[in-house]
């Protein structure tokens, strides 16, 4: 077991021993295996905001973390954080695989405007106000008009995603100079 005693002495046992350079060799091996396990995990970890990858968020900093300060076990901590990305990855799998596992774990998609019209049963069950959902709509969609919506969902990340209705093309008459020919432009 020397290798074990030579790692022990680099990188320190004890959290009231540790040096200011074994602390920043242990925040480097840690940063270096963390940035290894996420990126295995996938690209969803941190592409996406549901609760479901927030939650991995925060677990696995708050354990990484020890493994730097040396509050808990150095490589025993590691493995830990490991385990907590795989344990993502499988319920991510299984999530792709069974719409109600996915739907248990990451929550559903709820629709608020359907062809223009407020479901408010909807924001209820949501304690989603109107208010909030036309201050999404002018941010996001550009309109303040509920009937410009022909879809608004709430999905499982919290945001509110809108598909504005298709109205009637306008077209425009644009006239350059006095004898030039008009110019009809459609929108």
């Amino acid at each position: 077991m020397p290798i074990v005693e030579q790692l022990n002495g680099l990188l320190g046992t004890e959290a009231k021993d540790l040096t200011i350079l074994q602390v920043s060799l242990r925040a480097f091996i840690v940063y270096m295996f963390t940035v290894a396990i996420v990126r295995l995990g996938h690209k969803r970890f941190m592409g996406r905001s549901t609760a479901f990858d927030v939650i991995l968020g925060i677990i696995l900093g708050s354990v990484v973390s020890r493994a730097i300060n040396g509050q808990a076990p150095f490589f025993i901590t590691l493995v830990a954080s490991a385990l907590l990305v795989a344990l993502h990855w499988v319920f991510s799998f299984i999530s792709f695989h069974s719409k109600s596992f996915s739907e248990l774990v990451k929550g559903k998609t709820h629709i608020l405007i359907k062809q223009g019209e407020l479901d408010r049963d909807e924001l209820r069950r949501n304690h989603i106000t109107k208010d909030d959902v036309i201050g999404e709509l002018r941010m996001f969609a550009n309109t303040d008009n509920v009937k410009d919506v022909q879809l608004a969902t709430l999905e499982n990340s919290g945001q509110i995603s809108t598909v504005l209705g298709t109205s009637s093309p306008r077209i425009i008459e644009v006239r350059v100079e006095e004898g030039v020919q008009t110019i009809r432009i459609l929108l």
